[in-house]
Protein backbone atom coordinates (compact mmCIF):
# COMPACT_ATOMS: atom_id res chain seq x y z
CA UNK A 1 0.00 0.00 0.00
CA UNK A 2 2.92 2.53 0.64
CA UNK A 3 4.23 1.51 -3.02
CA UNK A 4 0.78 2.29 -4.88
CA UNK A 5 0.43 5.77 -2.36
CA UNK A 6 4.44 6.91 -3.22
CA UNK A 7 3.50 6.12 -6.90
CA UNK A 8 0.39 7.94 -7.11
CA UNK A 9 2.42 11.06 -5.13
CA UNK A 10 5.03 11.04 -8.08
CA UNK A 11 2.87 11.15 -10.88
CA UNK A 12 0.86 14.16 -8.94
CA UNK A 13 3.62 16.33 -8.51
CA UNK A 14 5.81 15.05 -11.32
CA UNK A 15 2.61 16.50 -13.90
CA UNK A 16 1.02 19.08 -11.59
CA UNK A 17 -1.31 21.59 -13.12
CA UNK A 18 -0.75 25.50 -12.54
CA UNK A 19 -4.27 26.24 -12.08
CA UNK A 20 -6.10 29.70 -12.59
CA UNK A 21 -2.97 30.67 -14.85
CA UNK A 22 -3.66 34.21 -16.50
CA UNK A 23 -1.37 34.26 -19.61
CA UNK A 24 -1.82 36.18 -23.05
CA UNK A 25 -1.67 34.05 -25.65
CA UNK A 26 0.93 36.23 -27.92
CA UNK A 27 1.06 33.53 -30.84
CA UNK A 28 -0.11 29.89 -32.11
CA UNK A 29 1.23 29.07 -35.03
CA UNK A 30 3.18 25.11 -35.76
CA UNK A 31 4.95 26.33 -38.82
CA UNK A 32 7.04 28.78 -36.89
CA UNK A 33 8.99 25.81 -35.50
CA UNK A 34 12.32 25.18 -37.81
CA UNK A 35 11.65 22.53 -40.34
CA UNK A 36 15.11 21.27 -40.17
CA UNK A 37 16.94 19.03 -37.15
CA UNK A 38 20.29 17.65 -36.38
CA UNK A 39 20.33 15.33 -33.56
CA UNK A 40 23.48 13.75 -31.65
CA UNK A 41 22.63 10.41 -30.08
CA UNK A 42 25.30 9.95 -26.78
CA UNK A 43 23.69 6.71 -26.09
CA UNK A 44 21.33 3.89 -27.82
CA UNK A 45 20.67 0.07 -27.59
CA UNK A 46 19.43 -2.16 -30.25
CA UNK A 47 18.59 -5.45 -30.22
CA UNK A 48 18.21 -8.76 -32.13
CA UNK A 49 16.16 -11.84 -31.13
CA UNK A 50 19.69 -13.56 -32.65
CA UNK A 51 22.15 -12.76 -29.66
CA UNK A 52 22.60 -9.97 -31.02
CA UNK A 53 22.87 -6.48 -28.47
CA UNK A 54 24.45 -3.20 -29.35
CA UNK A 55 24.84 0.09 -27.57
CA UNK A 56 25.88 2.46 -29.89
CA UNK A 57 26.17 6.53 -30.73
CA UNK A 58 25.77 8.42 -33.78
CA UNK A 59 23.32 11.05 -34.98
CA UNK A 60 20.48 11.68 -37.52
CA UNK A 61 19.38 14.24 -39.58
CA UNK A 62 15.89 15.60 -40.67
CA UNK A 63 15.68 18.08 -43.14
CA UNK A 64 13.34 20.09 -45.03
CA UNK A 65 14.22 20.84 -48.59
CA UNK A 66 10.53 22.24 -49.07
CA UNK A 67 7.16 22.17 -47.75
CA UNK A 68 6.78 18.97 -49.88
CA UNK A 69 10.49 17.28 -49.36
CA UNK A 70 11.97 16.15 -46.30
CA UNK A 71 15.02 14.42 -46.10
CA UNK A 72 15.92 11.85 -43.56
CA UNK A 73 18.84 10.18 -42.80
CA UNK A 74 21.07 8.40 -39.61
CA UNK A 75 24.55 6.82 -38.73
CA UNK A 76 25.05 4.92 -35.96
CA UNK A 77 28.12 3.39 -35.00
CA UNK A 78 28.11 0.46 -32.25
CA UNK A 79 30.81 0.92 -29.52
CA UNK A 80 30.10 -2.36 -27.64
CA UNK A 81 28.19 -5.64 -28.80
CA UNK A 82 27.27 -8.50 -27.03
CA UNK A 83 27.19 -11.52 -29.21
CA UNK A 84 28.95 -11.73 -32.75
CA UNK A 85 31.97 -10.43 -33.54
CA UNK A 86 33.39 -7.84 -35.76
CA UNK A 87 32.72 -3.88 -36.08
CA UNK A 88 29.11 -2.69 -36.48
CA UNK A 89 27.17 0.34 -37.68
CA UNK A 90 23.81 1.45 -39.13
CA UNK A 91 23.75 3.81 -41.82
CA UNK A 92 20.23 5.62 -44.17
CA UNK A 93 19.34 8.24 -46.27
CA UNK A 94 15.79 8.62 -47.83
CA UNK A 95 12.78 10.73 -48.15
CA UNK A 96 9.47 11.97 -46.65
CA UNK A 97 6.86 13.48 -49.06
CA UNK A 98 4.19 14.64 -46.71
CA UNK A 99 0.95 14.53 -49.51
CA UNK A 100 -1.73 15.33 -46.99
CA UNK A 101 -1.75 18.20 -44.32
CA UNK A 102 -4.46 18.97 -41.92
CA UNK A 103 -4.83 21.27 -39.01
CA UNK A 104 -6.36 20.31 -35.38
CA UNK A 105 -7.23 22.11 -32.09
CA UNK A 106 -6.13 20.79 -29.09
CA UNK A 107 -4.70 21.23 -25.54
CA UNK A 108 -0.93 22.32 -25.87
CA UNK A 109 0.64 22.08 -22.61
CA UNK A 110 2.76 25.13 -21.87
CA UNK A 111 6.19 24.46 -18.99
CA UNK A 112 5.82 27.25 -16.01
CA UNK A 113 8.24 26.03 -14.07
CA UNK A 114 9.89 22.62 -12.91
CA UNK A 115 11.81 22.25 -9.76
CA UNK A 116 14.13 19.41 -9.17
CA UNK A 117 13.88 17.51 -6.38
CA UNK A 118 11.06 19.02 -5.09
CA UNK A 119 10.12 16.48 -2.25
CA UNK A 120 11.28 13.65 -0.69
CA UNK A 121 9.00 10.29 -0.66
CA UNK A 122 11.61 7.96 1.27
CA UNK A 123 14.53 7.80 2.78
CA UNK A 124 16.91 8.05 -0.65
CA UNK A 125 13.69 8.90 -3.18
CA UNK A 126 13.03 12.24 -4.56
CA UNK A 127 11.08 13.23 -7.35
CA UNK A 128 10.61 16.58 -9.16
CA UNK A 129 7.61 19.11 -10.06
CA UNK A 130 6.75 20.47 -13.05
CA UNK A 131 3.93 22.74 -13.13
CA UNK A 132 1.90 23.83 -16.08
CA UNK A 133 -1.24 25.24 -17.59
CA UNK A 134 -2.78 24.06 -21.18
CA UNK A 135 -4.06 26.43 -24.26
CA UNK A 136 -5.76 25.86 -27.09
CA UNK A 137 -3.61 25.86 -29.86
CA UNK A 138 -3.39 24.25 -33.11
CA UNK A 139 -1.59 20.91 -33.89
CA UNK A 140 -0.31 20.75 -37.83
CA UNK A 141 -0.73 17.15 -38.86
CA UNK A 142 1.62 15.91 -42.16
CA UNK A 143 1.32 12.28 -43.53
CA UNK A 144 2.91 10.91 -46.48
CA UNK A 145 5.19 7.92 -48.44
CA UNK A 146 8.89 7.82 -47.41
CA UNK A 147 11.47 5.66 -48.25
CA UNK A 148 15.26 5.51 -48.58
CA UNK A 149 18.49 3.11 -48.64
CA UNK A 150 19.51 0.70 -46.20
CA UNK A 151 22.57 -0.65 -44.48
CA UNK A 152 23.10 -2.42 -41.75
CA UNK A 153 25.93 -4.66 -40.24
CA UNK A 154 26.34 -6.02 -36.78
CA UNK A 155 27.73 -9.19 -35.07
CA UNK A 156 25.59 -12.12 -33.95
CA UNK A 157 25.66 -15.93 -32.80
CA UNK A 158 25.10 -18.06 -35.86
CA UNK A 159 23.56 -21.65 -34.19
CA UNK A 160 23.53 -24.52 -36.87
CA UNK A 161 21.91 -27.57 -37.36
CA UNK A 162 23.49 -29.39 -34.16
CA UNK A 163 22.82 -25.82 -32.36
CA UNK A 164 26.73 -25.09 -32.11
CA UNK A 165 26.91 -21.39 -31.87
CA UNK A 166 29.69 -19.29 -33.80
CA UNK A 167 30.12 -15.78 -33.07
CA UNK A 168 30.14 -13.66 -36.67
CA UNK A 169 28.93 -11.14 -38.15
CA UNK A 170 26.10 -9.75 -41.14
CA UNK A 171 25.57 -7.20 -43.38
CA UNK A 172 22.44 -6.26 -44.73
CA UNK A 173 21.61 -4.49 -47.49
CA UNK A 174 18.53 -2.80 -49.24
CA UNK A 175 15.81 -0.36 -48.50
CA UNK A 176 13.22 0.81 -46.59
CA UNK A 177 9.59 1.92 -48.05
CA UNK A 178 6.64 3.30 -45.47
CA UNK A 179 4.50 5.64 -44.55
CA UNK A 180 5.18 8.70 -41.93
CA UNK A 181 3.02 10.85 -39.91
CA UNK A 182 4.63 14.18 -37.82
CA UNK A 183 3.02 16.54 -35.76
CA UNK A 184 3.94 19.43 -34.75
CA UNK A 185 2.76 22.70 -32.50
CA UNK A 186 4.05 25.91 -31.13
CA UNK A 187 2.23 28.48 -28.44
CA UNK A 188 4.20 31.76 -27.14
CA UNK A 189 2.40 33.18 -23.94
CA UNK A 190 3.05 35.59 -21.85
CA UNK A 191 2.29 35.53 -18.31
CA UNK A 192 3.48 38.28 -16.16
CA UNK A 193 6.44 39.63 -17.67
CA UNK A 194 7.97 36.02 -19.06
CA UNK A 195 7.41 34.32 -22.00
CA UNK A 196 6.14 30.97 -21.53
CA UNK A 197 6.09 28.15 -24.84
CA UNK A 198 4.56 24.99 -25.98
CA UNK A 199 6.27 23.21 -28.81
CA UNK A 200 6.61 19.50 -29.40
CA UNK A 201 7.23 17.50 -32.41
CA UNK A 202 6.13 13.91 -32.64
CA UNK A 203 7.30 11.37 -36.01
CA UNK A 204 5.39 7.97 -36.40
CA UNK A 205 6.57 5.66 -39.12
CA UNK A 206 5.75 2.26 -40.77
CA UNK A 207 8.17 0.49 -43.09
CA UNK A 208 8.65 -2.41 -45.00
CA UNK A 209 12.22 -3.44 -45.36
CA UNK A 210 13.91 -5.18 -48.91
CA UNK A 211 17.09 -6.38 -48.72
CA UNK A 212 17.92 -8.26 -51.15
CA UNK A 213 21.21 -8.34 -50.32
CA UNK A 214 22.58 -10.69 -47.07
CA UNK A 215 25.61 -11.49 -46.62
CA UNK A 216 27.72 -13.47 -43.41
CA UNK A 217 31.18 -12.82 -42.88
CA UNK A 218 31.63 -17.06 -42.64
CA UNK A 219 29.97 -17.54 -45.43
CA UNK A 220 30.65 -21.71 -45.14
CA UNK A 221 28.00 -21.47 -42.77
CA UNK A 222 24.90 -22.09 -44.79
CA UNK A 223 21.85 -20.12 -44.23
CA UNK A 224 21.24 -18.93 -41.22
CA UNK A 225 17.10 -18.53 -39.27
CA UNK A 226 15.28 -15.36 -40.67
CA UNK A 227 16.89 -15.21 -43.90
CA UNK A 228 14.28 -14.03 -45.81
CA UNK A 229 14.65 -10.67 -47.89
CA UNK A 230 11.37 -8.79 -46.08
CA UNK A 231 10.76 -7.22 -42.57
CA UNK A 232 8.88 -4.47 -41.25
CA UNK A 233 9.41 -2.16 -38.65
CA UNK A 234 7.30 0.41 -36.67
CA UNK A 235 8.99 3.66 -34.74
CA UNK A 236 8.36 6.66 -32.68
CA UNK A 237 10.50 10.37 -32.53
CA UNK A 238 9.70 12.65 -29.53
CA UNK A 239 11.43 15.98 -30.74
CA UNK A 240 10.63 16.98 -26.91
CA UNK A 241 11.67 20.95 -27.48
CA UNK A 242 12.05 21.96 -30.85
CA UNK A 243 12.06 25.48 -30.62
CA UNK A 244 15.33 26.95 -29.11
CA UNK A 245 13.62 29.28 -25.98
CA UNK A 246 16.87 30.77 -25.15
CA UNK A 247 18.78 33.48 -27.32
CA UNK A 248 21.96 32.61 -25.91
CA UNK A 249 22.94 30.29 -23.32
CA UNK A 250 22.83 26.49 -22.77
CA UNK A 251 19.79 24.43 -23.57
CA UNK A 252 19.03 20.76 -23.51
CA UNK A 253 16.80 20.20 -26.53
CA UNK A 254 15.86 16.11 -25.80
CA UNK A 255 15.26 13.70 -28.44
CA UNK A 256 13.41 10.36 -27.79
CA UNK A 257 13.36 7.13 -29.98
CA UNK A 258 11.85 3.98 -30.16
CA UNK A 259 11.46 1.43 -32.78
CA UNK A 260 10.38 -2.37 -33.11
CA UNK A 261 9.80 -5.01 -35.93
CA UNK A 262 11.88 -7.50 -37.36
CA UNK A 263 14.93 -7.90 -40.09
CA UNK A 264 16.69 -10.29 -41.66
CA UNK A 265 19.07 -12.90 -40.17
CA UNK A 266 18.62 -10.52 -36.58
CA UNK A 267 15.01 -11.34 -36.12
CA UNK A 268 12.86 -9.63 -34.28
CA UNK A 269 14.37 -6.42 -32.51
CA UNK A 270 14.13 -3.36 -30.68
CA UNK A 271 15.87 -0.32 -30.43
CA UNK A 272 15.48 2.92 -28.55
CA UNK A 273 17.94 6.21 -27.86
CA UNK A 274 17.98 9.27 -26.22
CA UNK A 275 19.72 11.95 -28.59
CA UNK A 276 20.38 15.90 -28.16
CA UNK A 277 19.61 18.33 -30.62
CA UNK A 278 22.51 20.31 -31.41
CA UNK A 279 21.52 22.34 -34.64
CA UNK A 280 18.15 23.75 -36.12
CA UNK A 281 16.60 26.12 -39.17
Amino acid sequence: MKELLTLVWVISASLAMAQNTTYTLIEDNPRALPGSYITVEPLGLDGGSQGEINLYTGGTVFWSLTEKLKLEGLARYNVLQVGGKGSGFHLEAGGFLPIMSKEVKKDVPVILKTTLYAARVDDDKYIDETKYFTVKGTYLNQMGPRGGLYLKKSGFDFKDESSLTTETNYTNTGIYVGWEKLSQAFVKTKVGDDYKYGHGQTRIYLDALIIPSRTIADDLMGDPDNNGMFGFRVGFQWNKNPYKEKEKGLELNPVYTAEIGSRPISGFYAQMSFGLNIYNQ
